[in-house]
């Protein structure tokens, strides 16, 4: 957003909020990839209408990786989406108040599922020190890039009112503390070079 790129921005499943906001707040065109709804052949449809004339497409998952519908199905999950639409993924992985254990549940994410597509992590609510750590071990370890950390953020914000006049507010909102987040403690552009 603040580097100039035309960016499109696209949510796995049926949400609407996400994608309003993708649109009303960062500008980015925005659209849902919902395999429930959608065929395969159709899901990629939109998707390559929606990145067209945009520099990077970013898909936002739903829920965890391989939760689908139901309870123990990927059918319509962010990890089906990813294979429909052969993208690749950073996973977030919290790692608050953990060390080694990281590794262990990054591993599990990479050998749940074949072709997980998973080629980068980056790591929410990790400190500084942990991060310096861990960031070594996952990369020599388990061969998956890191991208960063975020630490946790101590300056929130309600983005669930869109309504027009709280737009403005919500703008630079997320141009700041958002975008500083971003810009200080996640390497993004080493993301939109990932080779696949």
């Amino acid at each position: 957003m603040n580097r100039g790129l035309q960016t499109a921005a696209c949510k796995c499943g049926p949400d609407y909020i996400d994608p309003m906001f993708h649109s009303r707040i960062i500008g980015a065109k925005s659209a849902n990839l919902d395999l429930h709804f959608f065929s395969e052949n159709t899901l990629r449809y939109l998707f390559a209408k929606n990145a067209a004339d945009r520099d990077v497409s970013i898909i936002e998952g739903v829920m965890g990786y391989y939760d689908g519908l139901g309870l123990t199905s990927t059918k319509a999950s962010s990890y089906e989406v990813a294979q429909v639409t052969d993208s690749p993924v950073v996973l977030v992985v919290n790692a608050k108040g953990a060390s080694l254990s990281v590794l262990a549940v990054i591993q599990g994410f990479l050998n749940f599922a074949p072709k997980s597509n998973i080629r980068g992590v980056l790591l929410n609510q990790c400190s500084p020190m942990a991060y310096t750590a861990l960031s070594k071990a996952i990369e020599d370890r388990l061969g998956v890039a890191c991208y960063g950390y975020l630490p946790k953020m101590e300056d929130r914000f309600c983005f669930s009112d869109l309504g027009s006049e709280r737009i403005p507010i919500i703008q630079n909102c997320a141009k700041g503390c958002a975008g500083r987040y971003a810009q200080n403690y996640a390497h993004l552009w080493s993301a939109l070079k990932i080779e696949f």
